[in-house]
C-alpha cells in the first residue's frame, strides 16, 4: 500500500503490513526498481515486533537523497510517544527527531514514551533545514515550535507555548521566511530563526485567523478566520495582506495565483491584484480541476462527459462519455475518479458500467448498488483520442488511479471489491502503458545494491554503533533475531502480476 514514487521516477517506496491484533500488523517497507525489475526489503536493523510501532506511510524527502517515516508507541498517559525517523533509502545514516545521541531505530523505538512527541515534520525548500513539533508532558497541551538542519545540528526552540502557537499551520514561504498560525488569530511572518518580519490580522476584532494557504508563485494567500459566535468566514488576499477580500475559496493554479471557483455548477476565475472574478463556464460543471500546466480547466458536463476549457474561456472541448460512479465511494475512501497526467496529455479516470451489457451507468448508483455494477479504469488522451479501457469490467469491483510515473510510461492503481462478507481492499497494481511485461524477471537484493551504496557503512546495526543513549535502558537482543517473512514478498510480487493493457474500446464522441 501507499507507493510514492522517488521525484526522479526511478525507485518506489512501498508499505507491506500483515495484520496481528485490531490495532497491530507487522510493517515492512520496500524500495522497488521499476527499471531494472529489482526490489528489496529496506533494513532497519528491527525485529518483526518491532515493525509493529512503524508508520504506515513512508515518504520521500523533497530532495530525494532520504526517506522518512513516523514510529510511535501507544499507551496510557505518560506511556504513550513518537518521533519521525530520517534515513537514506537502504536504511543507513539513520537519524531520529529528538534522539541526537541515538543512531538505530532498534533503539528510538526501545526510548519512546513519557508523553514525548515529534512531529509534524515540514521540510525547508532547498531540504537543508526542518521545522517540527515538539509535546512532552512539561508544555502539553500545546507544543513548541522546533527548527534544527536535516542532519540533527543547530537544533533550537522556534516558538515556544508562550506564543499560543497553532502549529499544523506552518509553511515556509522560502528557505529563510516562514509563515505560521497563532491562537490569538494572527498569521505570523518571521525568518527562520524566529525574527518577526509581519503579522497579519483579520480586520474585525471579533474574528480570528486560523488555517490560510498559499499559492503556488507565492503572490497570494487565503485565510480562514471564524468569530467569536462560531461563524466562518474565507477570504483572499495578495501576499503581503493587501486588498483583502471575502471570497469563497477554491482551487490554486498549479504554477500561479488564478483561483478556480465552483459555484452550483459555474466555474470561475479570481485573477488579478484586485482577484476580480470573471465567469468560465456557466452551466453543470462538476468535479472541476487544473491541467498542470495551469492554462485549461477539466470538468464533467451534465455529469456523464468530460470536458475542458482554456483558462481565457475559449477552446471548449468535448473528450468522452463517463458512466457514474457512487459519489459515495470518492468520499469515503479519499480516491479521486479522474486523473491528468503531469504533461497533461493523458486522462485516466474510473466509468461505471452494467457488466452485463457492457453500458455506461447514466445514473448514479446508491450504496445499495454498488454490488450490481462495474467500474474498470480507463484511459483517454486529453484531445478526445484513442480511448482503452485498462481494466476488466467486474462485478462489484471499483479500480482507482493511484500515481503516475514521472516520465508517465506507467502509473500506481488499487481496487475495491464489495461484498456482503466485507469489502475487500486490494494491493497495489503498477500499469505499463509502452506494453512492457511486469510479470516475469523480478529479483529481490539487497536495498544497498539496488541503490549502489555497497561501499557506505551500515551505520543502523547496533553491532556498529558506539551510542550514547537519552536513557540507560540496554538495547534489545531482539535485534539479532531479524527475520525477513516470506509473506512479504509473495504479496509484493502478487501486487506487480497485476498488470493489464486490455483492447481499445471506442465510444460515440457526439455530444447529445
Amino acid at each position: 500500500s501507499a507507493p510514492e514514487w522517488s521525484p526522479d521516477g526511478k525507485y518506489l517506496l512501498v508499505r507491506c503490513s500483515k495484520s496481528i491484533s485490531m490495532f497491530e500488523a507487522i510493517n515492512k517497507h520496500y524500495l522497488i526498481d521499476v527499471e531494472n525489475k529489482t526490489f528489496g526489503e529496506i533494513d532497519y536493523g528491527i525485529t518483526e515486533d518491532e515493525s509493529k510501532y512503524i508508520s504506515s506511510s513512508i515518504r520521500w524527502v523533497p530532495s530525494g537523497d532520504k526517506i522518512y517515516f513516523a514510529v510511535s508507541k501507544r499507551g496510557g498517559p505518560g506511556n504513550y510517544g513518537g518521533t519521525i525517523v530520517i534515513c537514506n533509502p537502504d536504511g543507513t545514516d539513520l537519524r531520529a527527531i529528538g534522539f541526537p545521541n541515538i543512531t538505530t531505530l532498534s533503539r528510538v523505538i526501545e526510548n519512546l514514551g513519557g508523553g514525548r512527541m515529534y512531529r509534524n515534520l515540514k521540510f525547508s525548500p532547498d531540504c537543508n533545514k526542518v521545522a517540527f513539533e515538539y509535546e512532552g508532558p512539561e508544555n502539553s497541551p500545546y507544543g513548541n515550535l522546533w527548527i534544527e538542519n536535516i542532519d540533527g545540528t543547530n537544533s533550537f526552540e522556534f516558538r515556544s507555548k508562550s506564543d499560543d502557537l497553532i502549529w499544523y499551520n506552518l509553511k515556509w514561504y522560502n528557505s529563510t521566511i516562514i509563515f505560521f498560525s497563532t491562537r490569538n488569530g494572527y498569521v505570523m511572518v518571521t525568518d527562520d530563526y524566529g525574527n518577526s518580519i509581519q503579522g497579519l490580522g483579520p480586520n474585525n476584532n471579533n474574528e480570528k485567523y486560523g488555517r490560510f494557504t498559499l499559492s503556488p508563485d507565492k503572490q497570494k494567500m487565503t485565510l480562514h478566520s471564524i468569530s467569536e459566535n462560531y461563524t466562518y468566514y474565507n477570504y483572499i488576499s495578495n501576499i503581503d495582506g493587501s486588498n483583502l477580500i471575502e471570497s469563497e475559496i477554491g482551487s490554486w493554479q498549479p504554477n500561479g495565483s488564478l483561483m478556480l471557483l465552483d459555484q452550483n455548477g459555474s466555474l470561475f476565475i479570481l485573477e488579478g491584484k484586485e482577484h476580480s472574478k470573471r465567469l468560465l463556464y456557466e452551466g453543470n460543471a462538476t468535479q472541476p480541476k487544473w491541467f498542470p500546466d495551469g492554462n485549461k480547466i477539466l470538468f464533467i458536463k451534465n455529469e456523464n462527459k468530460i470536458y475542458s476549457i482554456d483558462v481565457n474561456g475559449t477552446n471548449l472541448s468535448f473528450i468522452t462519455d463517463i458512466g457514474l460512479t457512487s459519489h459515495h465511494v470518492w468520499i469515503t475512501y479519499k480516491w479521486e475518479q479522474i486523473s491528468i497526467s503531469p504533461s497533461g496529455d493523458m486522462i485516466v479516470f474510473t466509468s461505471a458500467l452494467n457488466p452485463s451489457t457492457d453500458e455506461l451507468i447514466d445514473m448514479e448508483p446508491s450504496i445499495e448498488e454498488l454490488d450490481y455494477i462495474a467500474a474498470p479504469l480507463f484511459i483517454i488522451n486529453s484531445n478526445g483520442t484513442n480511448l482503452t479501457q485498462l481494466t476488466p469490467a467486474l462485478k462489484r469491483k471499483h479500480d482507482f488511479f493511484g500515481e503516475w510515473g514521472p516520465d508517465e510510461k506507467m502509473f500506481t492503481a488499487s481496487f475495491i471489491h464489495f461484498s456482503k462478507d466485507g469489502n475487500d481492499h486490494g494491493g497495489t497494481y503498477l500499469f505499463s502503458l509502452d506494453g512492457t511485461n511486469f510479470t516475469d524477471g523480478w529479483k529481490e537484493m539487497p536495498v544497498s545494491h539496488i541503490i549502489g551504496n555497497d561501499n557506505l557503512v551500515q551505520v543502523n546495526r547496533t553491532d556498529q554503533l558506539n551510542e550514547n543513549p537519552v536513557s540507560d535502558e540496554t538495547t534489545s537482543n531482539e535485534t539479532e533475531n531479524k527475520q525477513s517473512p516470506s509473506f512479504l514478498s509473495l504479496q509484493f510480487i502478487s501486487c506487480l502480476v497485476g498488470v493489464w493493457l486490455l483492447q481499445k474500446r471506442q465510444r460515440l464522441h457526439d455530444d447529445k
